[in-house]
């Protein structure tokens, strides 16, 4: 956020879907919630060295996508609109499955 001030670009932090709040929701069997135990539990390798931005983005990118996989496989879902991940990572724990369960009844695939 503070390289967006630098840059002046405007950046609304409740816009982003955040993998880690999405893996806890989608993945709660884990003991770990680091990047790199979300990415392995999920068959996603690091092509380069973790940490680094190049690395981590590409990962990121690929863990993403894997837990969309979750969403429309096991809820029945075709179609997720990018801005449901987001609303998917503010439900609490215990308020993911109504979520999705209103989403595949056609209330929710298009926020």
């Amino acid at each position: 956020m503070a390289e967006c001030r630098l840059a002046r670009v405007a950046w609304e932090p409740s816009g982003v879907a955040c993998t880690m709040k999405l893996a806890r929701r989608l993945v709660p069997e884990l003991s770990s919630y680091r990047l790199a135990s979300v990415a392995d539990r999920l068959g996603v390798r690091f092509d380069g060295r973790a940490h680094r931005a190049e690395a981590d983005a590409r990962v990121v990118a690929e863990v993403t996508s894997r837990l969309r996989e979750i969403v429309t496989t096991r809820h029945g879902l075709s179609d997720i609109d990018p801005l449901m991940l987001v609303e998917l990572g503010r439900q609490p724990g215990s308020g993911v499955t109504q979520f999705l369960e209103r989403a595949a009844r056609g209330r929710g695939t298009r926020l």
